[in-house]
């Protein structure tokens, strides 16, 4: 099934990928992960010419077939936006992979909310747990691989939890449950990102409230829903737009959310 939306490119597709001298991949085709990396390796040559934000197009930093990814240059973390609205964040403490390059976009969201801001390193937890306490950190913007080992370190030398957590989910992971030490007071938002920096999968502010599990799909793209697959198309002005990409999990709708929205819940191939 596909969930209609209107394409609002301000140029086509083949206008877009024209600009990097590349062809996009013909029409009624998917672009399967391994092709949209060869594309972007030979858009490479070209992204650097262009004021554009670069995002990794991986979230390993020692992946062999590591390229960029060109994001708009003022391009904004819109769903980090509501998250720490509906969570009632005072200060914020970023503990997500350096390499993701994802600091810029936490501070102008952090900056134009007036919230106290904090960029850690998961390898420093001694440091992270002082600045939790010290600066009344209530919100922590991480994975969830990495939340585990912030709970330990808090667990073992008794010192408070904070009170809301956003996790980001890299779209090849398999989605880990919500950490039974939160209490049930611990808010909790969600999403999925295909490429650092790039979520495709969302909550609201019933989807928090309820800690669910399931997501709604970034108004981003369109979405093509089927039985083995799910592609996504960018409709908005990506740079070099996703055209039919063939994410690596299947997404079923799951009813419709308070909101409106469809809930989305996912599973790996």
């Amino acid at each position: 099934m596909t969930t209609p939306r209107t394409h609002t490119f301000k140029q086509s597709p083949e206008e877009a990928y024209a600009r990097f001298e590349i062809e996009p991949t013909p029409y009624g085709d998917e672009t399967s992960h391994e092709a949209l990396l060869h594309l972007l390796q030979r858009a490479e040559k070209n992204i650097s010419k262009s004021p554009f934000r670069l995002v990794p197009a991986s979230f390993n930093p020692l992946d062999p077939s590591l390229t960029a990814f060109p994001r708009p240059l003022q391009s904004e973390w819109q769903s980090l936006r509501l998250y720490l609205k509906v969570l009632e964040s005072r200060a914020v403490m970023m503990l997500l992979p350096l390499f993701w390059q994802m600091e810029s976009a936490t501070y102008r969201v952090c900056r134009d909310s007036g919230l106290l801001f904090f960029v850690a390193d998961i390898s420093n937890t001694p440091v992270n747990s002082l600045a939790i306490d010290s600066l009344t950190i209530d919100t922590i913007i991480t994975t969830t691989q990495d939340c585990q080992a912030v709970l330990s370190y808090l667990s073992t030398k008794q010192r408070n939890i904070p009170r809301s957590w956003v996790f980001v989910h890299s779209v090849d992971a398999v989605p880990q449950h919500i950490p039974p030490e939160f209490s049930t007071g611990t808010k909790v938002a969600q999403e999925v990102h295909v490429f650092p920096g790039v979520p495709i999968l969302e909550q609201c502010g019933s989807l928090i409230e309820r800690r669910a599990k399931t997501f709604h799909a970034s108004d981003s793209y369109t979405w093509v829903f089927k039985s083995d697959r799910t592609l996504i198309t960018s409709a908005g002005d990506d740079p070099l737009p996703f055209i039919r990409y063939r994410l690596p999990f299947v997404a079923i709708e799951q009813g419709v959310c308070v909101c409106g929205k469809a809930e989305i819940e996912y599973f790996h191939e």
